[in-house]
């Protein structure tokens, strides 16, 4: 049994044209919404760290290489002011003061809202 799939001249330059915009989004338009990902993120990051010398702010970069993002705290206490633990003058030495994880999580959510966006457009 063969099947067969006829397509007028108009619906296959309409679908070769959506072909087309969606290519050109994949090559640009993923690229800056990664770039805009890492540079939002890193600013947010930096807004919410807790600050006692600031040198946490300072460390947290970010940048965005071909279909990459890569968002990081330099800092060598990072983990510990995430988790908790670790030596602290403190009386409390396991509190947490979550700012990575959590500012990651809500900007992938917004990521992937842009992306649909910009796919859903270049659909229309």
């Amino acid at each position: 049994m063969s099947s067969q799939l006829k397509l007028n001249k108009k619906d296959l330059a309409s679908v070769n044209h959506k072909m087309k915009k969606l290519e050109k989004l994949d090559r640009d338009g993923l690229n800056r919404s990664l770039k805009d990902f890492a540079l939002l993120t890193s600013r947010e990051m930096t807004r919410v760290a807790p600050v006692d010398t600031g040198k946490l702010m300072g460390l947290i970069t970010a940048k965005a290489v071909r279909k990459t993002a890569i968002v990081e705290s330099k800092a060598d206490y990072s983990g510990y002011v995430e988790f908790g633990g670790g030596k602290s003058r403190s009386k409390d030495r396991a509190r947490k003061i979550p700012y990575f994880y959590p500012t990651i999580n809500r900007m992938l959510t917004a990521l992937i809202m842009d992306i649909n966006n910009k796919i859903k457009k270049a659909l229309r």
